[in-house]
């Protein structure tokens, strides 16, 4: 009973999250779970095609009663890049990110998570969610502009270095 009063009230303030995203001109929507191991997500639609999930993490039932997290979440597909180039290139991108994480996954695909505690009891001002994810698109930019681009890795560091 009470997971089901936890998403009905995550749905929500996902629902309330889109209505500040789209008042500020972004292309969101929420997307219900699709099956029992599926979770509900505000997804925004990046100008590069790509899309940023939004999703509550499950942190267990009744571990937290005042605290949820949000995750942000992005990925991209690899390009032909060998795996030491592509780690030298992630590991300047975590560097030069504050607070977020950027990782290849076992299909070689770039990741970006950016991890938000929120109060249960309270919502976030549209102020402050629409600054943090002002900050993420903007850390998105960067990783898009810098993954994508066909340099070599040592030019695309030094990039990075001189930010």
């Amino acid at each position: 009973m009470e997971n089901n009063f936890n998403t009905a009230k995550e749905i929500a303030l996902l629902n309330l999250y889109a209505s500040y995203l789209i008042d500020s001109g972004l292309d969101a929507q929420v997307l219900p779970a699709q099956n029992p191991g599926s979770l509900d997500l505000l997804q925004i639609k990046l100008v590069d095609g790509g899309n940023l999930n939004i999703l509550f993490v499950p942190l267990g039932e009744g571990n937290f009663q005042t605290l949820s997290l949000l995750q942000f979440y992005a990925q991209w597909d690899s390009l032909k890049r060998n795996e030491l180039d592509s780690l030298r290139l992630i590991n300047a991108l975590n560097q030069k990110l504050p607070v977020s994480k950027v990782s290849l996954n076992e299909e070689s695909t770039l990741e970006y998570h950016y991890y938000l505690p929120v109060p249960t009891d309270e919502p976030l001002t549209k102020e402050a969610f629409l600054e943090r994810v002002s900050l993420i698109l903007s850390q998105i930019e960067t990783i898009y502009e810098i993954w994508l681009s066909d340099a070599p890795v040592s030019v695309l560091i030094q990039k990075l270095q001189q930010e």
